[in-house]
């Protein structure tokens, strides 16, 4: 074969392709494509660029889906908040007793709500159970102002709302909504599919023996060449090419 010479069995084997590249890849052949498409050609074409606007329905639906509450980032907030508000009103309860009448009963209150805070290292669940009988017995002995006043209304505040986070991204207080599962593998093969199906219609029509139809069949392929190979030339300038994207495009039926 020349070096000038067209192989079409290049063009019969699916590109190993991520979402963006199926994309990406699709688009370039849409628009290299020749304007006198035969009709093989155009209803190719036509598969590939419909196959193509779903995939990027379903990564924007993808992305757009709420994502489930990081239930750790919400447990170092809780952890943090009681952390807080006990060390504000232990460091009261420090102060002499002689001079700052109240530090005795900061003392007492912090012994009362926490004499430990153990429970701060507990799995998720047993600590909400635990942060929710506190801020009850907050309520219940109508703590809240003295609180207020020996930290800062701030404090006792930040508690009630990380903990009612908690409770949320534990789906204790409610169901936790979880977002409708999106696939990328089955519009993703589709891609990659009709590529091939595109690729084998304008092989299909190639004449080896005229210039002009090789000229044409390389320049309505031309993405696939520059897709293939786009990492190695990559690599030549020194980066290490990345590993192929998962999941890969199947073979597709003879």
């Amino acid at each position: 074969m020349g070096a000038n010479d067209i192989d079409p069995s290049v063009y019969v084997r699916p590109p190993v392709l991520d979402v963006a590249s199926a994309i990406a890849l699709a688009t370039a052949l849409l628009a290299a494509a020749p304007k006198d498409l035969s009709d093989s050609e155009r209803r190719a074409a036509k598969r590939l660029r419909k196959d193509s606007g779903s995939l990027q329905d379903a990564w924007a639906k993808a992305d757009a889906a709420a994502p489930v509450a990081d239930r750790r980032k919400v447990d170092t907030r809780v952890d943090n908040a009681w952390a807080i508000l006990l060390d504000r009103a232990a460091a009261y309860a420090s102060l002499p007793v002689a001079t700052y009448p109240r530090a005795d009963r900061a003392r007492a209150i912090v012994t009362a709500i926490a004499p430990d805070r153990a429970w701060l290292k507990l799995p998720y669940a047993a600590e909400w159970a635990e942060s929710d009988k506190r801020l009850k017995r907050i309520d219940a002995d109508g703590l809240a102002p003295e609180l207020d006043a020996l930290a800062g209304p701030e404090f006792l505040a930040e508690v009630r709302a990380a903990h009612a986070e908690y409770g949320l991204a534990l789906g204790i207080k409610s169901p936790i909504a979880r977002p409708a599962e999106v696939s990328l593998a089955d519009p993703l093969r589709a891609v990659a599919l009709s590529v091939v199906r595109y690729a084998r219609a304008v092989v299909g029509g190639l004449d080896e023996d005229d210039a002009a139809s090789v000229d044409r069949t390389r320049a309505a392929l031309a993405p696939i060449d520059d897709h293939r190979d786009g990492p190695w030339r990559r690599a030549s300038g020194g980066a290490v090419p990345d590993a192929p994207p998962a999941p890969a495009a199947p073979t597709p039926d003879p």
